[in-house]
């Protein structure tokens, strides 16, 4: 449940011991950008710093912060196809081959957050 890094190291602790991802089903009730570590880590940590600060300063909006970062390989999402963006960043690193991995769950349950009437009887 949920598309933060405990629900991705989940999802991809499955599909490492095995699982195949058709059994899979990820209930997402929003979708978030991610930094990608290959990139983040590849050459001196300043330098990529400072293609994150220029990007954001540079752009008219977040969202096109974000697609920059992407389009760097800097920054990814689930889906990278649909036109609606993520709307959340909570800073999650993950490596590209990660992201291309959990791509592969197509069964997933995107309808808003989850919530329970549970009540505890005494």
């Amino acid at each position: 449940m949920g598309a933060g890094k405990t629900a991705v190291d989940a999802i991809l602790h499955l599909l490492s011991n095995g699982i195949d991802e058709s059994r899979i089903t990820w209930i997402i009730s929003r979708d978030v950008w991610f930094f990608l570590r290959n990139h983040i880590f590849k050459s001196y940590f300043y330098k990529t710093s400072s293609i994150i600060l220029k990007s954001v300063t540079e752009a008219k909006s977040i969202q096109d912060a974000f697609l920059t970062l992407e389009q760097k390989g800097i920054a990814g999402r689930l889906q990278p196809k649909c036109p609606s963006l993520p709307e959340v960043f909570k800073g999650a690193l993950i490596y590209a081959e990660d992201l291309h991995l959990l791509r592969t769950i197509t069964n997933t349950v995107r309808l808003g957050r989850a919530c329970s009437n549970f009540q505890r009887k005494n």
